[in-house]
């Protein structure tokens, strides 16, 4: 059996899903409506990060302002 490392896309995808779930957790609110809160955000920081590992912090923070507002 080989066991391949997952790749940087994957990662960074789990990580998002991750994200997504706790703040529909956090916030009491439809998984579904957060995912589209948050891809919105997602692109429009993603288009101006030059370094993308503090993306899902900095946009969950976002989400939970304009969730929360």
């Amino acid at each position: 059996m080989v066991i391949r490392p997952q790749s940087e896309d994957e990662t960074k995808q789990k990580t998002h899903h991750q994200s997504i779930e706790h703040l529909s957790e956090f916030l009491d609110m439809p998984r579904e409506r957060i995912a589209v809160v948050y891809q919105q955000e997602l692109i429009i920081m993603g288009r101006a990060a030059r370094i993308d590992d503090y993306l899902p912090i900095l946009v969950s923070r976002r989400v939970k302002k304009l969730l929360r507002s």
